[in-house]
């Protein structure tokens, strides 16, 4: 089964014209394909953070991550802030438990660093970006003030 361009996933949902999306895939030639069309398409403010995630759960079949942020501390000690940059990807606590918030989701390397931790039972969801960010940098602004 193919799975789904952004483009067109966006497109299908009304989040872009096929302008819009033509336009987006002809600077993202320029670039050689070394600049995401979902950040070209934020660049040009075409589409949201949330329009992206949900574009991305959509395609690979996640779900996007609606409720609270609420970064899972422990989770974040044994992985250490420098893994949850590097991966931007977020432990966070849920009603189950934690789960992890990823900005991107064909990172399988991650996802098989976190089975080897014991993480790999746990919920994978696709969120904001921008919002991960947030937290990962408010997370890394309170480490260097303990420092």
């Amino acid at each position: 089964m193919k799975i789904a361009e952004i483009g067109e996933i966006l497109l299908k949902k009304g989040k872009v014209t096929r302008e819009q999306l033509d336009f987006c895939l002809m600077i993202q030639k320029q670039t050689k394909g070394k600049e995401k069309i979902g950040r070209i398409m934020k660049y040009y403010n075409f589409v949201s953070d949330d329009d992206i995630g949900m574009a991305l759960a959509e395609q690979v079949g996640w779900r996007f991550f609606t409720v609270e942020y609420v970064p899972h501390l422990p989770a974040v000690e044994v992985l250490g802030l420098d893994f949850i940059k590097n991966r931007t990807c977020l432990p966070v606590e849920t009603e189950k438990g934690v789960a992890f918030v990823f900005v991107h989701p064909f990172d399988t390397e991650t996802t098989d660093i976190l089975n080897e931790k014991g993480y790999g039972d746990k919920e994978f969801y696709i969120g904001s970006e921008g919002t991960i960010f947030f937290y990962i940098d408010s997370l890394i602004n309170q480490r260097n003030r303990k420092d």
